[in-house]
């Protein structure tokens, strides 16, 4: 029985010990031929690097994508990340989508900072991102995702508003960027 334990112990600390090499494995095979955007979340507004503020983020289906967002709050607060449409309402404030745009879509996560950090998730729903930080994704989106959809942050204004108790979020006050998803060139 104890050398049975100890064989256990053994193969676990083997499988911990290649961690980091898994990861820097999965890192260096990471798409080098994806089309990277640079986005910045203020005080309620999501900016796209090289566009005017407000203007939609424009993404085709089939292309592989590297989004990095950068949380540069001047308030020093958290904002989520939400990709969707079909905005659902507590109390007649805004509190997520309904509908999201990477259900289904397998997504990496990487943070900006440290690529030795990586995640592959399935239907990504939300992310929230502390100030000061930054995290990128990748993803290829399928021809059913064409249409118009949103990006939004749905954390509340106020520390003391919840679900039970719903008040405003950062979508209600503008915090949210339109998304067209155009259909893949097919050659």
């Amino acid at each position: 029985m104890k050398r049975a334990v100890k064989l256990f112990l053994f193969a676990c600390l083997i499988g911990l010990l290649s961690l980091p090499a898994f990861a820097q494995e999965h890192n260096m095979n990471m798409a080098t031929d994806a089309v990277k955007i640079n986005i910045t979340m203020s005080d309620y507004h999501f900016v796209i690097e090289g566009q005017k503020p407000d203007q939609p983020l424009q993404l085709q289906a089939g292309q592989i994508y590297q989004i990095t967002f950068s949380n540069k709050s001047e308030s020093k607060m958290a904002h989520e990340i939400l990709f969707g449409k079909s905005v659902t309402k507590l109390s007649n404030f805004a509190h997520t989508y309904t509908d999201p745009l990477l259900s289904n879509v397998p997504v990496m996560i990487t943070s900006a900072a440290d690529s030795d950090f990586m995640v592959n998730v399935a239907g990504l729903d939300q992310l929230q991102i502390g100030v000061d930080k930054a995290l990128t994704i990748e993803f290829t989106l399928p021809d059913t995702k064409v249409g118009d959809w949103e990006l939004g942050c749905f954390e509340y204004l106020s520390m003391t508003d919840s679900d039970d108790h719903p008040g405003p979020t950062h979508y209600d006050v503008g915090m949210h960027l339109p998304i067209t998803v155009s259909a893949a060139m097919h050659m």
